[in-house]
């Protein structure tokens, strides 16, 4: 059975592809035959669409969104009964969506934050991601709400990739900040959803917890090494920006993994073997998989290789060829 992000990934990069022909870029990638699809596949979707077709990619996408299509999360949100309880319905599930990075929401009594917590990037395709990601969640909380919400901010870590598409989106023009991260007027979001239900609200909220209780990792190494993936996929791979996802200090991360009996080297190092291996047998160049799995000298990434499967990356390409 298919992993339930990697299917949601496959349906977003779907949504890339179709937003890219439509403005009449050459798609960045064939639709995909398979629900599995790794997030750095997503990631050079978003890249190759940008360079072809600019910022109205993450607008054109953002647009393309439908509350419906995201099941359990979706009609939580939509039968809440008022927007806020649907934004916190939305951002307690969203596992169910996506396993990459986790939403926050920070209630005041005048506004109201929603945080998109994930690791910090400088990759392209990821940083798109993100900022697809936070117009995509308005556009449904929009879809959701029977008032549209009212953004007082909208802040980015790094400069925002589609500063104008977040505006017309959001109605709000994004600015640097400490963190990727929505405000929201809280009387705006006092006002009842569109389907609001009570009864239905709490059944689909149940069913939705408990299936992103099955989803979410049991141990601190599982929850590292899904982070340390993702780190991998963002060319973002540090102990502290790992530990920093986790909302803890590298130190006690560490001494996490050790009383598992595991420790953050080998993480990384199963993460990277997985990744390298993946990408030769897609016929990467070496080169080019030493760049991608974070190691930046061929020697080192040769060595490493060696150590995880006891052969040369090149061998291992060639042996995976003849064993295709």
């Amino acid at each position: 059975m298919p992993d339930l992000s990697q299917t949601v990934q496959s349906l977003a990069l779907g949504r890339v592809t179709r937003a890219a022909a439509k403005l009449g870029a050459a798609p960045p990638a064939p639709a995909p035959s398979s629900p599995r699809v790794s997030a750095s596949r997503l990631y050079r979707a978003w890249e190759e669409a940008y360079r072809a077709s600019g910022e109205k990619i993450v607008e054109e996408v953002s647009l393309g969104i439908v509350l419906d299509e995201l099941g359990l999360l979706g009609f939580a949100a939509m039968t809440a009964p008022t927007a806020l309880d649907g934004l916190d319905a939305a951002a307690r599930c969203y596992a169910l969506v996506s396993s990459d990075g986790a939403w926050r929401v920070e209630r005041g009594d005048e506004r109201v934050n929603l945080v998109l917590d994930r690791p910090r990037t400088t990759r392209l395709g990821r940083r798109l991601s993100d900022e697809a990601a936070m117009a995509q969640f308005f556009a449904c909380l929009r879809q959701a709400a029977t008032v549209p919400p009212r953004v007082l901010a909208l802040t980015t870590r790094e400069p925002a990739l589609a500063p104008r598409s977040l505006e017309r989106l959001t109605g709000c023009r994004p600015s640097r900040g400490a963190r990727d991260a929505i405000v929201l007027s809280t009387r705006t979001l006092d006002a009842p959803c569109v389907r609001a239900h009570s009864g239905m609200h709490a059944h689909f909220c149940a069913l939705a917890a408990a299936d992103a209780a099955q989803l979410a990792p049991r141990s601190w190494a599982e929850r590292a090494l899904a982070v340390v993936r993702q780190c991998i996929d963002a060319d973002a791979l540090s102990g502290a920006g790992v530990a920093e996802a986790l909302g803890v200090s590298f130190r006690t991360l560490q001494r996490r993994l050790r009383d598992e009996g595991e420790s953050f080297r080998s993480l990384s190092d199963r993460a990277r073997c997985e990744r390298a291996e993946e990408l030769l047998r897609a016929g990467v160049p070496v080169d080019e998989v030493a760049q991608r799995v974070s190691y930046g000298e061929r020697g080192a990434f040769h060595r490493a290789f060696r150590r995880w499967r006891g052969e040369a990356p090149g061998a291992f390409a060639r042996r995976a060829v003849l064993e295709h």
